[in-house]
């Protein structure tokens, strides 16, 4: 799964850091922001697209609560998946920058 592979580089990035005894400022948020990302892509591409409503609405998980169980939609738009594009592509260009950190160190 996505979300164990970002733990996983999170926790030799973390030895990394400790060997080298220096973290970047901004490494914290780079995990955070790919964890985000990944959940959000899942969201687009799990959707069941053939059932959108003419308002954007889409279904895109069962979710288990107290209550039972749960139905989530999204509303998707043009301009929220062109936002995600956006997030997509930032997240990997301070991924890029990261790998630049490390290299810089070795």
């Amino acid at each position: 799964m996505y979300a164990a592979k970002v733990d996983l580089f999170k926790r030799f990035s973390d030895n990394f850091h400790e060997s080298f005894d220096s973290t970047p400022d901004d490494f914290t948020e780079l995990i955070g922001e790919l964890i985000e990302v990944g959940k959000l892509r899942n969201l687009v591409v799990h959707a069941d697209w053939s059932n959108t409503d003419e308002d954007g609405y889409t279904f895109v998980r069962l979710k288990t609560s107290s209550r039972g169980m749960l139905q989530e939609y999204v509303q998707f738009s043009v301009e929220s998946l062109e936002e995600l594009i956006e997030r997509l592509v930032n997240a990997n260009h301070r991924l890029s920058g990261y790998w630049e950190w490390r290299s810089e160190r070795l």
